[in-house]
């Protein structure tokens, strides 16, 4: 799986089934396109997919009035768990648990990340369209942050650790 920047968009794509996602934002809404055997699927609405092999499931959290519209993404793609929230809340803890696990944390917030990383705790978090100075890397907890266009993964990169009190490596999407 590899997760890279396409101007203000995230793009994953699966080594394994030749599928691409790209998330992008519209207004408050995620926009989901998924590529697959030459054809373009859109999901624009909450719910439950699987698209050339990709589970993906679309929230709508952390609204008092429900509009229909995606914040919270998870995604299994190419055995690597990953989920995208663009605000970190109670009810996104609470979905997070019913998630079998989660290897890859994806957020566009620094604000109480320290904190969202040790609720969901994931092995690596990355952050998308954050700029962090070092005062701001040293207030997540974190020594450094790794930068870069693209990063890749596999299921073997994501073997658990024990330490509960660090923030999950952290990569920017620069």
């Amino acid at each position: 799986m590899q997760i890279s920047k396409s101007g203000k968009n995230i793009v994953l794509n699966s080594q394994e089934n030749s599928v691409s996602l790209e998330i992008s934002k519209v207004e408050d809404n995620l926009l989901i396109e998924v590529t697959h055997d030459g054809k373009v699927d859109k999901i624009e609405r909450p719910g439950e997919f699987e698209i050339g092999g990709v589970e993906i499931v679309g929230k709508e959290l952390g609204r008092e009035v429900k509009t229909g519209y995606i914040n919270g993404v998870f995604f299994d793609i190419d055995s690597v768990k990953v989920i995208y929230i663009q605000v970190a809340s109670e009810e996104v803890y609470e979905w997070v648990k019913t998630l079998p696990f989660v290897d890859l944390l994806v957020v566009s917030f620094t604000e109480n990340l320290k904190d969202a990383s040790n609720k969901i705790d994931p092995s690596k978090v990355i952050l998308f369209g954050v700029e962090l100075d070092d005062a701001g890397v040293k207030k997540m907890g974190v020594n450094e942050v790794t930068k870069a266009k693209q990063f890749k993964f596999k299921e073997t990169d994501f073997d658990q650790t024990e330490d509960e009190n660090a923030i999950a490596e952290v990569l920017s999407l620069s």
